[in-house]
C-alpha cells in the first residue's frame, strides 16, 4: 500500500541532543557533591544505558503525572540545587540542535500533502525547548508544532504512557487518519523500532551512529515510496 504518513520520533531523529550537557550543569550546581554518573542515576535509572530516559525522578513527569513545578521541586531536593526554576529549566533543556535536511524535508512533505505526526517520549520542558531550537540552515527555531500542529504531537506525557506502547500509535493514527499500512516510523532507538514493527507500521532506524544517519533515513524513505519533489 502507498506510504502517505510519516511518524517521526523527536529526540535525535529531528532534534538531536547532548544530555551529557545538562548532567554537567547540573553537577556543578549540586551542593551534595553529586558526580554525573550519580545524578544520571537519579534521573533516569538505567534507562540512560538504553536511551529511553524515561524512568528515575523524571518517571512521572514524562507521563504527564507531575507539573513543571513539581518535577523542578523533586529534581531540586534530590540533585541539592541552588538553580531557579528558570535556571534549571535551561540547564536541564537546552541540549538540542536540529537535523536540517529532516527538517526540509518535513516541510517539504508537508506541503505535498503526506501526513505527519511526532511520537516521542519526551516531557514538556524538552519539548519546549526542542520548539525553540534554531535550526542552523535557516537561521530560526525548527517547531514541528507550527508546521503539522500541536494536536500531531503525541508525547507520553500527553497519553501518560511510556513509549512503545501501542497507545502512542494509535493516537498518532488516529489524529492523522491513516492506517498502519500507510505509515512509516522513523526512530533512532532499536527497541521502539523493533515493537513500531511488531505493532504493524513500517520502519526506519536512524542509526545516529552510521556514517550519515540523516541521508541513509531519506533514502530509506524514498526506497518505501514517500517521494519528495
Amino acid at each position: 500500500m502507498e506510504k502517505t504518513t510519516i511518524l517521526w520520533d523527536a529526540g535525535d531523529a529531528i532534534y538531536p541532543f547532548n544530555i551529557d550537557l545538562a548532567f554537567s550543569r547540573l553537577a556543578a550546581n549540586s551542593t551534595k557533591g553529586l558526580s554525573v554518573e550519580t545524578i544520571k542515576e537519579i534521573l533516569f535509572g538505567k534507562t540512560y544505558e538504553s536511551h529511553e530516559y524515561n524512568a528515575g525522578i523524571t518517571e512521572d513527569y514524562y507521563l504527564g503525572k507531575e507539573s513543571d513545578e513539581q518535577f523542578y521541586e523533586r529534581a531540586k531536593k534530590s540533585l541539592g540545587l541552588t538553580f531557579s526554576i528558570e535556571e534549571f529549566e535551561r540547564a536541564y533543556s537546552d541540549i538540542f540542535t536540529v537535523n536540517s535536511r529532516i527538517a526540509r524535508f518535513i516541510e517539504h512533505a508537508n506541503q505535498q500533502g503526506y501526513a505527519q505526526a511526532v511520537v516521542s517520549s519526551t516531557n514538556p520542558f524538552h519539548w519546549k525547548a526542542m520548539r525553540k531550537t534554531i535550526d542552523p540552515q535557516t537561521g530560526k527555531p525548527f517547531d514541528m508544532e507550527a508546521i503539522i500542529s500541536e494536536r500531531n504531537i503525541i508525547t507520553t506525557y500527553k497519553v501518560g504512557v511510556k513509549k512503545p506502547d501501542a497507545a502512542l500509535f494509535d493516537r498518532a493514527l488516529a489524529v492523522v487518519g491513516r492506517t498502519k499500512e500507510q505509515a512509516v516510523y522513523v526512530d533512532d532507538v532499536l527497541t521502539y523500532v523493533e515493537a513500531a514493527r511488531q505493532y504493524g507500521l513500517s520502519v526506519i532506524h536512524m542509526n545516529t551512529k552510521a556514517k550519515d544517519p540523516q541521508g541513509n533515513c531519506l533514502n530509506a524513505l524514498e526506497e518505501l515510496g514517500v517521494i519528495i519533489e
